[in-house]
């Protein structure tokens, strides 16, 4: 078990999914605050069905399952980290990022990502008459075992562990998150993360290597204090770029959220970005 923050503590379960523990007495010492918080924890409780799979509340404690997909193979690849707002329950209940949908339709980002040339998995023409637990199963290997066509050695994660739902206003998404436990204690939250990220990114590139953020707070807690705050429009000029505190060679660029990589100018911005990183 590690522990981060004093509120916020983490236990591996294996080579997805991980599980965490929120001390809410820590979180609140003001009763009020407590007391609105709990308030708050029905409706997001029941914002998902997926929850029920996911989400644990016990007293003070609330512990919650999350993921992470980080290979330990080490190919020789230049290695880069695609980090993102929070999971989604579903994707957690399936071991799967960004896992195949119901009807086994592929979930958008991979289309994107083979699109710019980022990723291309070696095996997709054999998994058409696969059930989706297959689907993802294979998916999962093919990430963890680097069984994919790319420049780099890819790992994928979230910035914020807790998942929220994907669908169901106001619970979606990181603002989700930020709305259940309130601004205050949500920065808290922030920064117990931030040193397990700065763990997780010197294990995962020691000698340095590249962070693509894809979520506005992340890349502003990530950041130094010198460098550009995170504004949408140099997401798209490829100006948002800032070194990595505490850990050298490694650079922490903001990026167009997915939502907005559909075409046109996001989409150019980030493909001009990884073909940049092949030529340094």
């Amino acid at each position: 078990m590690e522990d981060f923050g004093n509120l916020l503590s983490l236990e591996r379960h294996d080579d997805v999914i991980e599980k965490y523990v929120l001390n809410l007495n820590e979180l609140y010492p003001d009763e009020l605050d407590r007391k609105a918080f709990e308030g708050r924890w029905d409706s997001f409780y029941k914002s998902d069905e997926m929850n029920d799979g996911v989400l644990f509340k016990d007293g003070h404690r609330i512990t919650y399952l999350s993921e992470r997909m980080i290979p330990d193979k080490d190919d020789g690849r230049s290695p880069l980290l695609l980090m993102f707002g929070n999971p989604a329950p579903s994707s957690i209940n399936l071991k799967m990022i960004f896992s195949y949908e119901g009807n086994g339709r592929e979930h958008r980002i991979w289309r994107i990502f083979r699109k710019i040339q980022l990723l291309n998995f070696n095996t997709d023409q054999t998994l058409h008459n696969q059930s989706r637990e297959q689907l993802n199963s294979t998916r999962r290997t093919q990430l963890l075992e680097l069984d994919y066509q790319s420049p780099f050695r890819l790992g994928f994660i979230s910035f914020i562990s807790m998942p929220s739902t994907p669908s169901t206003e106001p619970w979606t998404g990181v603002s989700g998150v930020r709305r259940l436990f309130g601004s205050n204690v949500f920065k808290r939250i922030q920064q117990a993360e931030k040193q397990k990220h700065l763990k997780i990114i010197r294990e995962f590139m020691p000698k340095g290597g590249n962070v693509l953020v894809f979520q506005k707070d992340a890349y502003n807690i990530l950041r130094r204090d010198n460098a550009p705050e995170y504004a949408r429009s140099a997401t798209v000029d490829g100006t948002l770029v800032s070194d990595l505190e505490n850990v050298p060679n490694v650079k922490v660029h903001g990026v167009p959220p997915t939502r907005s990589l559909n075409g046109g100018k996001p989409l150019q911005a980030l493909q001009d970005l990884i073909t940049g990183f092949g030529e340094t």
